[in-house]
């Protein structure tokens, strides 16, 4: 059980906080001598490795060699994202972004999805030396629905069968709540079909899905079974694209100077199945932004990395997400600022357009 913010004096978390940031910086452990040089915590060597030896017992720091000074522990990182990151960090305008903020604004002059996307990724690799990806559904302002069809299993499940006018046909499972009858299913079907053939997929969205549910009215929540799996029915693996920017950048980083540790995250990232798997995992959320740290259950690849994702929006659905996998030792404040940023502005274009 991870240790509560609660649980710890000021001074420790300005310790945790300062251990944290310094090996952020400089990927070495830290110890009591480079940390009493802080003249801005006012405290001792000798209190500050009682100090330091607390927060290893409560499992925050490891130490990676004896008589080594200490790192964080994937729950300091965790602690430090769910309660020390501010929550609306603005992007800096530092004199070394303010060329890169002068870049951005080409953002204003594309309309193109995946010309943005890509041009968000190079504005993320350039201002974070972290590796970028986007996941984004494949043309979805130019896939249409042509026919919608249900088709009753048995009284407790049904399968949601679209094809789309790209000659793409998909199906998936309703589980239903109530018991459902032929004629039933049959009125459903004919009334969904009605309403969503001609629909852009990406124009599925929830006042759409309001209308429809006031015309089945009786069956209305029946409707909202469907309607859980409706996104499944029209999106697949083959409606889904993955973009990738700074791939090798990670190479600059000491915990993958290892050649084989290397080669392994490379292979990672050429397996898009994985890569999806992965962002697929719940982190820690913050507004829209999930943050993932890697933990053993992860692989040993994945294990020692930290991911966070930002989902951009068409219409009050999400028709993608963007993101950063970075080692663990992330720059959280940079990488939330920086991702924040890109996300308003992927979504004030594709919807202002």
């Amino acid at each position: 059980m991870m240790t509560s913010l609660i649980n710890l004096s000021d001074r420790k978390k300005r310790i945790l906080q300062f251990i944290i940031k310094e090996y952020i910086d400089t990927a070495e452990p830290v110890g009591s001598r480079t940390i009493s040089k802080n003249k801005d915590l006012g405290v001792s060597a000798a209190t500050i490795r009682n100090e330091m030896s607390d927060l290893e017992k409560l499992g925050l720091l490891l130490q990676p060699h004896t008589s080594s000074g200490r790192i964080p522990s994937a729950e300091a990182y965790e602690l430090y994202v769910q309660n020390l990151l501010f929550e609306d960090l603005p992007f800096k305008n530092t004199d070394d972004n303010m060329k890169i903020l002068e870049e951005m604004n080409i953002f204003d002059n594309i309309t193109q999805i995946n010309a943005l996307i890509d041009h968000s990724l190079n504005m993320l690799t350039k201002i974070t030396n972290y590796t970028a990806f986007a996941v984004s559904k494949k043309n979805v302002q130019a896939i249409y629905i042509k026919h919608v069809s249900l088709v009753k299993i048995n009284e407790k499940q049904v399968v949601i069968v679209t094809v789309l006018d790209n000659g793409q046909v998909n199906n998936c499972i309703a589980n239903m709540s109530t018991d459902v009858n032929d004629d039933t299913i049959k009125l459903m079907g004919s009334m969904i079909n009605d309403s969503l053939v001609g629909k852009n997929i990406a124009g599925i969205d929830i006042d759409l899905l309001d209308f429809i549910r006031i015309k089945l009215d009786a069956y209305a929540s029946l409707f909202d079974d469907i309607t859980m799996n409706l996104n499944s029915a029209f999106i697949n693996e083959n409606t889904l694209e993955f973009a990738l920017d700074g791939a090798t950048n990670m190479l600059d980083y000491p915990e993958f100077h290892d050649i084989e540790r290397a080669k392994s995250f490379m292979d990672f990232l050429s397996s898009k199945d994985e890569v999806k798997n992965i962002l697929d995992k719940q982190g820690i959320q913050k507004n829209d932004i999930n943050i993932i740290i890697g933990n053993e259950d992860m692989g040993s690849v994945v294990k020692d990395c930290a991911i966070i994702t930002a989902n951009f929006h068409y219409r009050g659905s999400v028709v993608g997400k963007i993101g950063l996998i970075a080692p663990k030792r992330m720059d959280y404040d940079k990488a939330y600022s920086v991702i924040s940023y890109i996300q308003s502005k992927i979504n004030s274009i594709i919807n202002d357009s």
